[in-house]
């Protein structure tokens, strides 16, 4: 490799990877963030994984990369995409985009979880109905009008992203 090129020199400093800019590997910062985010310690997400602490310490330094065949159940057992994981996930604005779903991922601090992958229109009449009969207490604070006016709008993308003080995590991502 051509040591040169700063953008993949990768030095250790303090127990992090971090490449010649400083910058920590975004896959070992995004995991370090969405695990806490998730309120899961390096010992419980490895023993949803089926993997050991260290590893997953591994991949929060950045000193190993998990087989790709993992990603699925990271992603799944701190409630988000692949993307996510990557950082590649973002609101993006679209003048003319039709909204075509909504994700919508509860993870509640009792152990339950729900990720509803619905139509936009299906999702707009459940929302609505879903927060007048008892939602998740995470999901009365949100302005659901005001997710389905942005994405008749064009936006896209995360725009709810709540971890509440009771430990339940909700998601609602436009697409």
């Amino acid at each position: 490799m051509d040591s040169s090129n700063n953008s993949f020199v990768v030095k250790e400093q303090n127990n992090i990877v971090k490449k010649e800019d400083g910058k920590m590997d975004s896959f070992a910062r995004n995991l370090v963030e969405l695990r806490k985010k998730a309120g899961l310690t390096q010992e419980e997400l490895a023993s949803k994984l089926g993997l050991s602490a260290q590893s997953i310490s591994k991949y929060e330094t950045g000193a190993a990369n998990p087989d790709i065949s993992y990603l699925p159940g990271i992603a799944d057992a701190l409630g988000v995409t692949i993307d996510r994981l990557f950082g590649r996930e973002t609101v993006g604005y679209e003048e003319g985009r039709k909204p075509k779903k909504i994700l919508v991922r509860v993870n509640s601090e009792d152990g339950d979880k729900v990720n509803l992958n619905l139509p936009y229109r299906a999702a707009k009449f459940l929302l609505k109905a879903g927060l007048k009969f008892g939602a998740n207490d995470a999901m009365k604070n949100i302005d659901v009008d005001a997710i389905f006016k942005a994405a008749e709008q064009g936006c896209f993308g995360p725009i709810v992203d709540i971890n509440s003080s009771d430990g339940d995590i909700v998601q609602i991502i436009i697409e």
